[in-house]
């Protein structure tokens, strides 16, 4: 009688555990239709955003050509940039988003729109995404294109911002490792990224530099450290900066290229090639820091 209250309990778990079970079930069925209502509700804007970037965006090899022909650097907008930029609420574990973040990321665009009005020579190629018909992307798209269209103009060209993930790899393999290879062949690079980050230098990617030398930024919230980063980049001598820093790669990739310096955003490039080509972790499964 004494075990009896165990028993009970036990009943209880179990009881508990089938009820959780089949509400899992219930929902793992639901998901196809909630799914298709993502997709539904932005519909035009997946719409917009596929003719717009049809005629405008490169591929990702077009990309890498584009940049290694005419010297240009990079600032990518993935879709933390994205959210980051028109949406103060959104949260993203490595970047604090705050209103001068905000203002920052637009400027890249804006300063885009102002090159053309002024007729100057395109030296910052932005990369955006491509618009995949799914349940994120949709809601990304939804949530973002009706603002970032009014920063952006047909008359501009737009790199892929995937050129430096796994997809990038999956689809061009060794060719797009030797694109890579060709960019920086032979050049001293400063690595920009956090302390004690994932980011690591891999022979097989940066083998045939000249040189390398890293600079430290934080870890998490970068972009409070903009301003001293961008002073100790202008100072040094390397002719290529490899930026790993989240969205504020991105901005410092375009004040650097508007200080007359190379910079591309590559984000999470060696752990991108770690997953195709070595069965790595995909990217963002990664920690912050080691």
């Amino acid at each position: 009688m004494e075990y009896k209250w165990l028993d009970n309990l036990d009943r209880h778990l179990r009881k508990q555990t089938e009820l959780l079970e089949s509400i899992r079930s219930e929902l793992v069925r639901q998901r196809p239709q909630l799914d298709l209502l993502a997709l539904a509700a932005a519909k035009d804007e997946l719409i917009e955003a596929k003719q717009f970037f049809d005629t405008t965006q490169l591929d990702m090899l077009g990309t890498l050509r584009k940049i290694i022909d005419n010297n240009m650097s990079l600032a990518r907008f993935g879709d933390g940039e994205l959210r980051l930029a028109f949406h103060l609420g959104y949260v993203d574990r490595a970047q604090k988003n705050t209103h001068e973040l905000q203002v920052a990321l637009k400027s890249v665009l804006k300063n885009q729109l102002n090159d053309l009005l002024e007729s100057k020579e395109q030296h910052v190629l932005v990369g955006m995404p491509q618009v995949f018909r799914n349940t994120h992307w949709a809601k990304v798209w939804f949530d973002t294109w009706p603002f970032l269209k009014d920063l952006l103009s047909d008359q501009l060209c737009y790199g892929h911002a995937s050129i430096s993930r796994p997809l990038f790899f999956e689809r061009h393999g060794q060719q797009g490792v030797e694109l890579w290879r060709e960019l920086w062949d032979g050049r001293r690079i400063m690595l920009v990224t956090g302390k004690n980050g994932r980011f690591e230098f891999i022979e097989e990617l940066f083998g045939n530099a000249s040189a390398i030398e890293r600079l430290d930024g934080p870890p998490v919230d970068a972009f409070s450290d903009l301003d001293n980063l961008t002073e100790k980049c202008l100072k040094s001598d390397a002719d290529l900066f490899l930026l790993s820093l989240g969205a504020t790669a991105t901005v410092l990739a375009d004040r650097l290229a508007r200080a007359g310096r190379q910079a591309l955003d590559i984000g999470n490039i060696t752990a991108s090639y770690l997953n195709v080509f070595k069965g790595g972790a995909w990217p963002e499964s990664l920690p912050l820091v080691r």
